[in-house]
């Protein structure tokens, strides 16, 4: 059995990686969307909190940069996703059956990378703010937008589980209101933002330094 049929056993499995055998699993660019929103950012020898990290392969990279990974997920599949993917790579990360919503400073972490989560979420200011309270460095996050960019005032348009056929995005902010969700953190410094984000209008990418 290769490593892909292995993982089909798992359940869906999104994020794209080619295994060790050369079979290949997911479609989504993960590997490339890591690079981008870590670019300039020191991972060696920091420790990262993943958040939503699904099956684990952002944080196999995220490794394979030099980093200590925690990869934390409330998805009922992740968990064995993410241990077949330990086995298959020899992985050091570990992962967390936990919640943004559970964190707290004593899950401090140097760099904090949450993409694709806080359109999930039904209060996402208060997932950023937890996850800002345990990034002692950098806060890194991606994820949906109106696509009709810096035009459309700070607000946020929720969905009562129609988003893209979604039932579990709810809120989508304009790139204005993310940024300021952002502005609104206590002790925020230097602060990037990336729109289009991977050549998608409906997506950014935000990067907040602490002071």
């Amino acid at each position: 059995m290769t490593w892909a049929e292995r993982a089909a056993e798992t359940g869906p499995w999104c994020q794209g990686v080619t295994w060790p055998d050369g079979s290949s699993s997911g479609v989504w660019h993960t590997e490339r969307m890591v690079a981008e929103l870590t670019y300039g950012v020191d991972l060696a020898g920091k420790r990262v909190r993943d958040i939503g990290c699904w099956s684990g392969v952002t944080s196999l990279h995220l490794e394979r940069a030099g980093a200590v990974v925690t990869g934390c997920d409330v998805e009922p599949h992740c968990a064995a996703q993410f241990a077949l993917l330990r086995e298959a790579f020899w992985l050091e990360a570990i992962y967390e059956e936990r919640s943004v919503y559970d964190l707290s400073a004593s899950d401090r972490a140097e760099i904090v990378f949450m993409p694709g989560v806080y359109y999930h979420l039904r209060h996402p200011l208060l997932g950023i703010e937890r996850a800002w309270e345990v990034a002692s460095e950098v806060l890194l996050l991606e994820g949906e937008v109106d696509d009709r960019g810096w035009s459309v005032p700070p607000q946020a348009t929720f969905y009562l589980g129609d988003y893209k056929g979604d039932a579990t995005c709810w809120w989508v902010p304009s790139l204005r209101c993310l940024q300021d969700w952002c502005k609104s953190l206590p002790g925020v410094g230097d602060m990037e933002t990336v729109w289009p984000w991977l050549d998608w209008t409906q997506r950014a990418a935000v990067r907040v330094w602490r002071k």
